[in-house]
């Protein structure tokens, strides 16, 4: 495992983030290009197809952890974002933004 993550980037310093969107949605051009676009890099890149769906993961691990304008544009391009994996309080603090409007957007009136 030590190997995989020597290779993959994962266990350098930055944030992941997992992105879930249907599997023809999945461009990694426009992705690389929204990450590279908030000068971030990205350090690897996982898929991973859901079983008995037409869903995918897109796991992205970045060389930063201060995510905010990485994930505005992200929202901005309707990217689902499932899970977000960071020591920075900063994006917890989005996160959590970010979590009770769509949860206020779901809400029928």
């Amino acid at each position: 495992m030590n190997m995989i993550a020597l290779h993959t980037g994962f266990n350098q310093s930055g944030a992941v983030i997992v992105l879930q969107m249907n599997d023809f949605d999945y461009q990694m051009s426009q992705i690389a290009q929204i990450v590279e676009s908030n000068n971030a890099k990205i350090l690897g890149f996982y898929t991973e197809s859901l079983p008995d769906s037409n869903q995918l993961r897109v796991t992205i691990k970045l060389n930063q952890s201060k995510l905010g304008p990485v994930l505005q544009t992200f929202s901005r391009y309707d990217y689902h974002i499932y899970e977000i994996f960071t020591d920075d309080e900063t994006t917890n603090e989005y996160q959590d933004r970010y979590d009770h409007l769509m949860n206020y957007l779901n809400i029928d009136l």
